[in-house]
């Protein structure tokens, strides 16, 4: 809806996000929080990383499917802001144990994550912080 609302008028609509986790105290962000909040709480968290990377494949799944999730908020409500792209990607790729966790245990996952990351910056979503991210997309692993 947002992405329509933005299409049609040129402008972004406010959006939020209903928090329920504690049914007795609801809360309320706008996604620009609410972003910043699970990017915080679960995505770059090392404790949450850790966790799934206790479940092999299914682990390395939930990692590059949570990249495809930021990637669908970036392009069709611009709540993600583009140090979002870069605390994922120091998480995700430049972490030697997170990286060689996903090519050991879904290397077509990780091929799909660098895409996606690559996909980012050539749509504009993300503006890398260092230049060196574009080697990972050719298949390097700089020491950065």
């Amino acid at each position: 809806l947002n992405a329509t609302v933005h299409h049609l008028s040129g402008q972004r609509p406010a959006a939020y996000h209903q928090d329920h986790s504690r049914p007795e105290r609801p809360r309320t962000r706008t996604l620009e929080e609410e972003i910043s909040h699970v990017m915080r709480a679960r995505v770059v968290n090392p404790k949450w990383l850790q966790g799934v990377m206790r479940h092999g494949y299914k682990g390395a799944f939930e990692i590059v499917a949570t990249l495809d999730y930021m990637f669908a908020f970036a392009a069709t409500t611009g709540a993600v802001r583009t140090h979002h792209f870069d605390l994922a990607f120091d998480a995700f790729v430049r972490d030697d144990e997170v990286r060689t966790f996903l090519q050991r245990n879904n290397p077509q996952g990780y091929d799909e994550l660098l895409n996606r990351f690559d996909e980012a910056v050539r749509r504009r979503l993300w503006t890398p912080r260092s230049n060196s991210v574009y080697s990972f997309f050719n298949g390097d692993t700089p020491d950065d």
